[in-house]
C-alpha cells in the first residue's frame, strides 16, 4: 500500500482512493515494477472508459492480466445480503435475535460461509451477526459441516450460496 500511495502521489493521482489500492495490492505482489504497472493499467483503462478508478475495474483489469490469482476473500456484508436472499429473508432478520428455525438455520449457514470465505476472526464475525459472541460462531460452523456431511439439502444451500458469492463483487 504505502508504494502504491506513493506513486499515486508522485504521478498526482488524487482520484485513486484507498479502495482501488488495496484491490490493486491484494491482487499484485510479484514486485515494486508490477505493482505500479497494475496502478498505470488500471488508472489507464478507466481514463479511456472516461471514469474515475474504482475497485471493481481494478479487478476487471487485473483478473484478465493475472488469471491464476485466487479471488480476495468474501465480505461480511456480501456473504449476509446474498444469504438473505437466498433464503427469502431481509438482511435484518438474519442479524436479529430471532430464534425460528429458517433465520437460524440461515444465520448457522452465512456464519459457517463467513468462516470459510473471510479471514475475519470468530469474534469479528459475531459482532457482525447482530452482537453474538465467538462461540456462537464456532457452533453454526461445526453444526453446518456436520450437515453437510449428512444432508443433501444442506450442500445444495451452500452450493448454491458459493456460486452466488463467485458471481458477486464482494
Amino acid at each position: 500500500m504505502a508504494i502504491l500511495r506513493k506513486r499515486a502521489r508522485l504521478d498526482s493521482l488524487q482520484h485513486v482512493d484507498d479502495s482501488t489500492l488495496v484491490e490493486i495490492a491484494s491482487r499484485v505482489a510479484a514486485s515494486v515494477r508490477a505493482l505500479e504497472g497494475a496502478l498505470i493499467r488500471v488508472v489507464a483503462y478507466a481514463s479511456l472508459r472516461g471514469q474515475d478508478p474504482t475497485p471493481e475495474i481494478a479487478r476487471q483489469v487485473l483478473t484478465s492480466l493475472y488469471p491464476n490469482l485466487p479471488s480476495p476473500p468474501c465480505s461480511l456484508e456480501a456473504i449476509q445480503k446474498a444469504t438473505a436472499e437466498e433464503f427469502g429473508i431481509s438482511r435484518e432478520s438474519l442479524l436479529a435475535h430471532d430464534r425460528r428455525p429458517l433465520l437460524a438455520f440461515a444465520r448457522q449457514v452465512a456464519m459457517y460461509l463467513a468462516r470459510e470465505l473471510t479471514q475475519e476472526t470468530l469474534p469479528a464475525i459475531g459482532r457482525q451477526f447482530g452482537g453474538r459472541n465467538h462461540s456462537t460462531v464456532l457452533h453454526a460452523h461445526k453444526k453446518i459441516a456436520a450437515d453437510l456431511l449428512v444432508d443433501p439439502n444442506v450442500v445444495d444451500k451452500v452450493n448454491l450460496l458459493r456460486k452466488r458469492l463467485d458471481r458477486e463483487p464482494s
